[in-house]
């Protein structure tokens, strides 16, 4: 047997993931449908407590913010549920932040072209939690506090940040 000479499929990060070495606060939340690590979800607004969220707005109004990937589920019944996937499932615990730099997937540039630059305002897809930049008054879609800190094209995992200093 010969030694390994090359890497060939090395990911930089997972959708979630923290960029950096500086955390910052999270909040811990009850699933109440389904959520997707790397992107974001709705606080719901059937639970009087608050401490339910959802990946659809539907009624509800408040932004709770991106499913962070903490890597503390419990993730044995959820995996055998969810075919091993990144969603959590109803009744899951999940971490959400309001701030900080994150790794996500671009699922869509309404810009004039594919790509985005840095310091582009981060919109979250009502339906979905996907992200989406270069929204401006279309309908369907909720402006974060989140800016594109490491930029990319739709399909690639591009940075969000609300602490890290870019300049459009």
């Amino acid at each position: 047997m010969g030694f390994q000479k090359s890497v060939t499929d090395l990911k930089r990060a997972i959708p979630g993931d923290s960029y950096g070495s500086v955390f910052y606060p999270t909040v811990g939340r009850v699933v109440s449908d389904l959520v997707t690590v790397g992107k974001f979800c709705w606080i719901d607004s059937t639970h009087p407590t608050g401490d339910y969220v959802s990946i659809t707005k539907g009624t509800n109004v408040l932004l709770a913010g991106l499913v962070f990937r903490s890597m503390n589920t419990v993730w044995n019944e959820a995996d055998y549920n969810l075919g091993y996937s990144m969603n959590i499932g109803k009744g899951y615990e999940c971490e959400v932040a309001n701030q900080g730099s994150y790794y996500v997937n671009l699922f869509a540039s309404l810009n004039a072209g594919a790509a985005v630059n840095l310091g582009e305002s981060v919109y979250v897809e009502n339906a979905t939690g996907n992200v989406v930049v270069g929204v401006t008054t279309q309908s369907g879609y909720t402006k974060t506090d989140f800016k594109v800190a490491v930029s990319g094209v739709v399909g690639d995992l591009i940075v969000i940040s609300t602490v890290l200093a870019v300049n459009a």
